[in-house]
Parts: C-alpha cells; structure tokens; sequence
C-alpha cells in the first residue's frame, strides 16, 4: 500500500473522530446547564491530562524524540487547543452546534490552504480557488437566518457572543493545522506521538493557570461556584474523551498530511466532519438550519468535492 493510499484511508478517520469531539461538546452543554467559563478551563485540564498520559506512554514505546523547536510549536498548539475546547464548550450552550463544527473544520481548509499555497509551493488550480470561494461564501451564508424578534436583549447578547466564538474557532483550528504542519515538514526528528504529549501538557498547564487566575478576579458567587459542576465523574469523563477525539484526530491529521498535501487533506477530511456533524445534529439532537445555513452546508458539499478535481 503507498503512502498516498494510507493518506486517504486515514481522511474518514480524522473526519469522524472530530465528529465525535462536536457529540461530546453537544452533550457537555445538554447536561452542564451551569456551566461557565470556569467550567470551561477546568474541561480543559482534564482534556489535556489525559491526553498527557496516553501519549506519553506512547511515545515511550514508540521512542520519545523531540526537538527544541517542539517545544516552541507544541505551547503554540496548546494554548490554541485551550481557546478551542472553551469556544467548544460556551458555544454548545448558546447556539447550533452543526453551524459551530462548520466553521471550526472550515478553519482547517481555508487557512492550510492559504498556507500550502503561498508558504509550501502547492498547487492552487481553478478548482480548488473556486472551492475556496464557495466555502467562504457557505460560512457567510447562515448569518441570513437571524431574525429580529421583540424583547430580546439578552438573546441578541447571546447571539453575537455565539458568533464571535465561531470565528475564534474557525481562526484557532486553521492555526493548530497549519502549525502542525509546519512541525511535521520541519522538524521530522520528533515522533508524532511525542509532539502530541508536549502540546496536551501545554494544554492542561495553561487551562490550569488560566483558571486559577480567572477564578481571582470572579465576582458573581454563581460563577465562582460553578467549578463543582466539573468535578464529578461524567463532566470529568467527558472532558477525557473530548481530549482523546481532538489529540487522536490531530494525531491522524499529522500522519495524513506527511501523506497527502496539507491542501488536500484537510479541507476532504474536514468537508466529511461537516457533513457528518451536520447529520448527527439533526438526527440525533434535533437541531433545526434555516435556509441560509442548509445552503451554506449544500456549498461546503460541493467545495469539498471539487478538491478531488486535480
């Protein structure tokens, strides 16, 4: 089997352990009713600790190597992760999980894209240009769905918020990628199973230190009380198999990209995640798209099909 081969055997793969990662955010929001920012960081330590121990004895087997240079790319990430899982957790609360996970994955085909293009010397034929344009447009799209409705101050709060962590998803997940590349092209002495140890202690460091510095300056007693929501045993399981969807699909994706152009792999694996994400929110938890958001999803389609045309 080349490796051109396993590259695309290992698309579905990282399409469906993100999926997983948007199901356990959706049922985080659905079964943390209280939960706040704080209930946020905390998610992310556990998510990262987990990740820690898994990888770390995996990289041990394997063969520990990093680089200095690891270091430096592996904190990146893990700040980044730490923005990511509180963006994930916030924004199952407030909105459509479907139009979330749609510009978190869209934020891994624009900006590697840009990158290979520019940055790696990739091609970049009409096709995929023409894909690019349509995805930017899908994730414009939605917007028309929001509606004017009376006495809706705080909804309307509620909303933009909802928004802003979008963009901060679709930004922070396109960084992770296009870093992760960086990392994997050069600076292949260090092992993926290594790297990914370093960057999800990094993630549980800076949660940790992020929530105990935020916790200081809390005021609200509702808030500051939250935390004990968090330390139970589903909260904290569902934090670990948050961790184990995202690390594992970075992971994968790591590998894919050694494999397959990072303007390829990304925005077909991350075109599969939407679809499947889009599908579970409607079956499974009932979500409900306006117009502009299913015209948005029929485009991401077909902008993920046309990078199949060489």
């Amino acid at each position: 089997m080349t490796p051109t081969t396993i590259g695309y055997l290992l698309l579905p793969v990282n399409a469906l352990l993100f999926t997983g990662l948007f199901a356990v955010n959706k049922e985080y929001g659905k079964r943390m009713t209280g939960a706040t920012y704080l209930n946020a960081l905390l998610f992310s330590v556990f998510a990262g600790l987990g990740n820690a121990v898994v990888f770390l004895v995996a990289s041990l087997i394997q063969g520990f190597a990093i680089d200095p240079l690891t270091i430096v790319y592996g904190a990146a990430v893990g700040a980044l992760f730490v923005l990511l899982q509180v963006t994930g957790v916030l924004a199952a609360k407030l909105g459509n999980m479907s139009f979330y996970s749609q510009s978190f994955m869209l934020g891994s085909m624009l900006l590697p894209f840009f990158y290979g293009v520019f940055f790696a010397g990739e091609d970049a034929p009409w096709t995929k240009i023409l894909a690019i344009t349509l995805m930017v447009v899908s994730l414009i799209l939605p917007l028309g769905d929001i509606k004017k409705e009376n006495g809706e101050g705080e909804k309307k709060k509620h909303r933009a918020l909802f928004y802003v962590l979008c963009l901060l998803a679709l930004l922070g997940n396109g960084a992770i990628c296009v870093i992760n590349s960086i990392h994997s092209r050069n600076v292949p002495a260090a092992t993926p199973f290594s790297y990914t140890f370093v960057y999800s202690s990094f993630t549980a460091v800076f949660a940790l230190v992020g929530f105990f510095f935020a916790r200081l300056f809390v005021k609200d007693p509702e808030v500051k009380a939250s935390p004990r929501l968090s330390l139970s045993f589903l909260p904290i399981l569902l934090a670990v198999l948050y961790g184990a969807c995202n690390a594992w699909g970075s992971y994968v994706g790591i590998e894919g990209i050694l494999r397959v152009d990072a303007s390829l792999f990304f925005p077909l694996s991350s075109g599969l995640c939407i679809v499947l994400t889009y599908i579970l929110c409607r079956v499974v938890y009932k979500e409900k798209s306006g117009l502009f958001a299913t015209l948005g999803f029929v485009l991401t389609i077909i902008a993920s099909g046309l990078f199949l045309i060489p």
